[in-house]
């Protein structure tokens, strides 16, 4: 057969093959794998790979307008090789060969296999004079190519990138995995990130080789990869991408990739520091001997910082931190510069960054950063299994973000005792949605990643069952990925879904709304209520795309929610961004164990977001004060939106850190709304500010009683009986027991004014009215009048002023909330602190007179179930 004859063969089978895909295939890759894997996150400045493999794009129709997002496909392909001979076979020979895998990867058209860094077993190919930077236009994206090992170095890799601008690159690849940090999926989807670029990667599939890994990788994390090392079968793999990754509100931001090591002080001696060797390459390493804390490790100039937290130190796995900054030098040449944490092959330090593919080990929380000199960084985390974590790690992640909440004065509707059309309904709800719309755009302006709206904002709160009908839509999982500003029909009706998704894509923002969600039952949910449906208090989060990302059913409903049932079961909502993990519950959960302490305590969420409609309570549980003494207590971000009303006591928003809040507003004088920005920790926990872990009743528990119980008498503070003794005196030390609580106060007085009673008061009990919930409270405050009798009355003002004060308690639950409220109903920013042994301190005094220093506790093992299905 001749030259023309067998192109022509070669051709006519790609054409009957392309007609078997359907018209919706937009791309398809075929792929040379390849195989080890660890648990690893590393940077890397430039990094090294392998071989080559075969690769198909089609188009079967091309619309002739531009498509927003494409569905691409790559093939992992298990080659039937040819027998190893030294002379060459006919023509045809050769032609039924790769017939026999041309049937195998049906439906590819042949993309030209650009040879330019050839791997080092590759003699039989020749370099071209110069390297070539091919691209291509689609209505779906502008298209770059190289193969494999073009992937370690700048021309033509690079190249198509920075200068080109292409969209997406297409990667055939033969490439045979090495661990720890060159695993295919592992490097691929992290050239894809640091980049920026989708990736379309197709590896070859052959396990004697180490060969296997293909995947499609958006900059913001992988559509779908496949890993496989026990069969030899092939693999077709198909997501969605978007055309133009950087015109999308998720593209990741520019990022220097040495500013926060460069800002910090080395975490660690190096008198520990040993030698390893990573292929090749002698690393320094250091080893992470307890279960958390901050380790540094350098090498030349490059020093790699680690903040880690594990679920739990196991004594058969050792991790260590490495650096390398130097020329690799074995298969090609290349400078790297590279961070990882790994785990050792065994607890000998000899074989720290020998292959590992499995551990035991899992992570909390961790942060990794390095003194780069260079700009191209890519971020690898590989798990057990040799396997990506997808949306579980954040790339170049912020350090810090700015957060937003909008206190909103509600427009409610008309009292009616029947329901209102469906039109009526949504006239109402966009009243209020452009009222926020505007609040949200203002918070976009100032920068603002993420914004709060409170519980409620969108239709009020005076309902029965079947009036609040008409203003709720049936809300879906997020796991159905769905955009409700581009795809308003999908779950139609859902016009207030669409707007706030629109009001998240238009600024760029994310947006946390809280609306009614509707679920039909019938006769086989012995729960179904009378009506056929569920009705659900419901809380919607959309990213800065306007994904719908999380949607949460509040399960602790307050007495007055009769129009709301309650979920089955707590749910635990969790979501990741680019600047933390974020969790999220509502108003009266704050109270309960669940989900509340369950998202910080078990799933180490760094930010709670809280929607909220908080009606004030005095002297404990004002919203800025029960909200930012809950954020300190658990040690956690709080961002509250309360709603704003003055005739039901409604105002109190805060955007709260572990070590005190950042922006507050409370004001009972307007009916106006209010915006606070106010700029976070991202991983609060990884902050050198962070509080240290608290024992509440060390300090308590090591005194006697400061003074005798002669002159306690009893008060009621929100109908609970407390113990209650009077402070006679400008300074001392004062003691109050009830039950198994004592409470201990050191204080010194500015003067003791005659017309100002403050008293010591302890509780310890259920608390039965609004709910029940056990509580142990140690209270320092201000009396309604000199008359004994009215204190635990609510108070608004003050006049006396502490220049210091201590208090403690014999608490027996770790969940204390530590308040300080002054007079004016404002908080003590900066003015006090919480010891590590449970004494709330304060040594220069507060800057206005105080209300109320407490501890207030929460024992929720002594809490008695609560009745939440109806």
């Amino acid at each position: 057969m001749d030259a023309i004859g067998f192109a022509a063969a070669a051709t006519a089978s790609f054409s009957v093959l392309a007609k078997a895909f359907p018209n919706n295939i937009a791309t398809v890759m075929f792929k040379l794998p390849a195989g080890y894997v660890g648990l690893v996150f590393l940077g890397l400045a430039l990094s090294y790979s392998l071989s080559s493999p075969l690769l198909g794009f089609l188009s079967d129709k091309m619309p002739a307008c531009a498509l927003d997002s494409y569905i691409a496909a790559v093939y992992e392909h298990s080659v039937i090789l040819s027998e190893d001979t030294k002379i060459p076979v006919s023509p045809e020979d050769a032609l039924t060969l790769m017939n026999k895998n041309m049937d195998v990867v049906e439906g590819a058209i042949k993309a030209a296999a650009l040879q330019y860094n050839l791997f080092v077993t590759e003699t039989q190919f020749d370099y071209p004079k110069e390297p070539e930077f091919v691209t291509f236009n689609t209505s779906f994206g502008k298209f770059g190519i190289f193969t494999c090992a073009d992937i370690l170095f700048h021309d033509p890799a690079v190249v198509l990138m920075s200068k080109l601008q292409v969209d997406t690159v297409l990667f055939p690849t033969a490439w045979m995995n090495t661990l720890p940090l060159l695993s295919a999926c592992q490097f691929h989807s992290a050239w894809a990130m640091g980049m920026g670029v989708n990736f379309l990667s197709a590896n070859t599939h052959n396990s004697s080789l180490d060969m296997t890994g293909s995947g499609i990788y958006a900059p913001n994390g992988p559509r779908a990869f496949h890993y496989n090392t026990e069969t030899e079968n092939g693999h077709l793999l198909a997501a969605e991408l978007s055309s133009h990754p950087r015109l999308s509100p998720t593209y990741p931001i520019v990022v220097n990739g040495s500013s926060y090591a460069t800002s910090i002080k080395r975490f660690s001696p190096n008198d520990h520091d040993f030698s390893g060797v990573i292929y090749f390459d002698q690393f320094t390493f250091t080893e992470l001997t307890k279960p958390e804390g901050n380790r540094t490790v350098c090498q030349k100039d490059l020093c790699c910082h680690l903040s880690y937290r594990m679920a739990e130190k196991q004594e058969d796995e050792v991790y260590v931190l490495g650096a390398f900054d130097g020329l690799h030098v074995v298969e090609g040449e290349y400078y790297l510069q590279i961070c990882t944490l790994l785990k050792c092959k065994s607890t000998d330090l000899k074989t720290c960054g020998h292959p590992v593919a499995t551990a035991h080990t899992s992570s909390d929380t961790f942060s990794l950063s390095g003194t780069f000199a260079t700009s191209y960084v890519f971020p690898e985390v590989l798990l057990t299994g040799v396997q990506l974590a997808p949306g579980e790690f954040q790339a170049f992640a912020l350090d810090s973000y700015i957060a937003a909440v909008y206190e909103h004065s509600v427009i409610l509707p008309d009292v009616t005792g029947s329901p209102v059309s469906s039109d009526e309904a949504l006239t109402l709800m966009n009243k209020n949605m452009d009222v926020l719309e505007g609040a949200i755009k203002a918070a976009a302006q100032q920068g603002a990643h993420i914004i709060v709206t409170p519980e409620d904002a969108i239709y009020g709160w005076v309902f029965k069952r079947d009036t609040i009908f008409p203003y709720l839509e049936d809300i879906p999982d997020p796991q159905v990925n769905w955009i409700p500003c581009t795809d308003p029909e999908r779950f139609a009706p859902a016009a207030v879904q669409e707007r706030l998704s629109c009001m998240a894509r238009n600024n760029s923002i994310y947006v946390v709304a809280n609306i009614g969600d509707k679920k039909p039952c019938n006769s086989s949910d012995p729960k179904c209520p009378s009506d056929g449906h569920y009705q659900y208090n419901t809380n919607v989060v959309f990213d800065s795309e306007g994904k719908l990302v999380a949607r949460y059913h509040k399960y602790n409903l307050f007495m007055s929610e009769t129009q709301f049932d309650s979920p089955k079961e707590p749910e635990i909502v969790t979501f990741n961004t680019s600047f933390g993990k974020f969790g999220i519950f509502t108003c009266f959960d704050i109270l309960f164990h669940d989900p509340a302490v369950t998202l910080v305590s078990k799933l180490h969420v760094d930010t709670v977001l809280f929607p909220t409609a908080w009606m004030n309570v005095l002297p404990h549980l004002t919203a800025i004060e029960f909200h930012s003494a809950w954020a300190m207590g658990m040690h956690v971000n709080f961002l509250a939106a309360d709603t704003h009303n003055t005739s039901m006591a409604m105002t109190g928003s805060g955007i709260y850190a572990p070590d005190g809040p950042r922006a507050f507003h409370y004001n009972m004088d307007t009916e106006n709304g209010h915006l606070l920005v106010a700029e976070l920790s991202s991983h609060p926990h990884l902050s050198p500010t962070y509080p240290a872990a608290v024992n509440w009743s060390a300090y308590a528990a090591s005194v006697k009683r400061f003074s005798p119980d002669d002159w306690d008498f009893c008060g009621v503070i929100f109908f609970d009986k407390f113990t209650f003794t009077e402070l006679t005196k400008p300074e001392g030390n004062r003691t109050v027991c009830q039950k198994d609580l004592c409470c201990h106060l050191s204080y010194r007085m500015a003067e003791k004014r005659e017309d100002e009673v403050y008293v010591l008061g302890a509780f310890d009990g259920l608390h039965v009215v609004e709910g029940e919930y056990y509580l142990q409270i140690c209270t320092l405050l201000k009396c309604e009048s000199t008359d004994l009798k009215t204190c635990g009355l609510p108070v608004a003002t003050a006049h006396t002023r502490f220049e210091a004060f201590s208090l403690s308690g014999t608490f027996g639950t770790s969940y204390v909330f530590p308040e300080v409220l002054l007079s004016g109903v404002q908080l003590a920013s900066g003015e006090f602190q919480v010891l590590s042994d449970g004494r709330l301190i304060s040594q220069s005094g507060t800057s206005k007179p105080v209300l109320t220093v407490t501890l207030f506790g929460r024992w929720y093992e002594k809490d008695p179930p609560q009745p939440h299905i109806r």
